[in-house]
């Protein structure tokens, strides 16, 4: 890369949006040149090695299913400015914060799957067709991200939240059916 020689910035952050990222570094015609050719940088690597991309694909599906949390996002960084924006932190990060962030979607995740097995028997042909598209989805998300770009938690994340929401609706329809507890003494 006559941008940056032999030795790329390996992060897309560092490399799109650091003050020594490509905006910064490549000239303005080298921006469009790198614009024009992608497309056909991809492509012709795929095809060059075939068996290569699908073996990754299948790992960054796998991969992109299991990697749903929290763990990739930047806490307290911002885009400032409005013509050539930069990406900037303004507060201090919160490891802590993202650490509670990744037990609460992972376990409510894994709630969601116990609660829906455990009910299985209870829920409505209606249910079951939104449990599919949920979980179809899901997959189908985990294979275009992975596939088309890197595996990123946040990709993931945009719609694995669907699978426990429809989960607690249904546990919400089967405790309203079930009516109140009889509380009066005996």
């Amino acid at each position: 890369c006559e941008v940056f020689g032999p030795n790329p910035p390996r992060k897309a952050g560092v490399f799109l949006w650091s003050r020594d990222g490509v905006r910064y570094r490549a000239t303005p015609e080298q921006m469009e040149r790198i614009r024009a050719e992608e497309s056909l940088i991809v492509r012709r690597a795929a095809m060059e090695y075939p068996v290569e991309q699908l073996r990754l694909s299948a790992t960054n599906i796998a991969r992109q299913l299991t990697m749903f949390g929290p763990d990739d996002l930047e806490f307290g960084q911002r885009l400032v400015g409005r013509g050539d924006p930069t990406l900037t932190q303004i507060s201090a990060r919160r490891p802590g914060l993202t650490a509670v962030g990744e037990i609460v979607v992972y376990l409510s995740f894994a709630l969601s799957i116990l609660l829906l097995f455990t009910i299985r028997r209870q829920l409505r042909p209606l249910e079951v067709a939104a449990v599919a598209i949920v979980v179809i989805g899901l997959l189908a998300n985990a294979a275009i991200c992975g596939i088309l770009s890197g595996v990123t938690d946040r990709y993931q994340a945009r719609v694995v939240w669907l699978l426990p929401a429809v989960a607690i609706f249904i546990l919400l329809r089967i405790r309203s059916e079930s009516g109140p507890a009889d509380t009066t003494p005996a």
